[in-house]
């Protein structure tokens, strides 16, 4: 399953003792995986990934491209327990449903 299948598929259900609402009109598909895969808040994932909270609001408000390192890369990947290939290619809002 792809991680925009993962975002768009979001129901009312409960997945590692959180609750999830399914998807609001402005959480990224980002946001949808890190609720989804992680225990992590925003915040909490941030820090993980070592990504500025700045940085990351213009990412997935499609100001502008993401660009990690490779260091960040890794650990995203980590963090979501997904390879590269899964990681989707615009963290931005407008990503979900395409």
């Amino acid at each position: 399953m792809t991680a925009l299948h993962l975002a768009v598929n979001l129901t009312a259900k409960t997945k590692m003792g959180k609750s999830i609402r399914g998807l609001q009109e402005s959480q990224s598909i980002m946001e949808s995986l890190i609720t989804e895969r992680t225990e992590y808040n925003l915040k909490e994932f941030l820090e993980a990934v070592k990504i500025p909270h700045k940085t990351w609001r213009r990412w997935v408000t499609g100001e502008t491209v993401a660009k990690l390192t490779i260091t960040q890369t890794k650990a995203l990947c980590r963090v979501l327990k997904m390879s590269i290939d899964e990681i989707p290619d615009d963290f931005s809002e407008k990503y979900i449903g395409k």
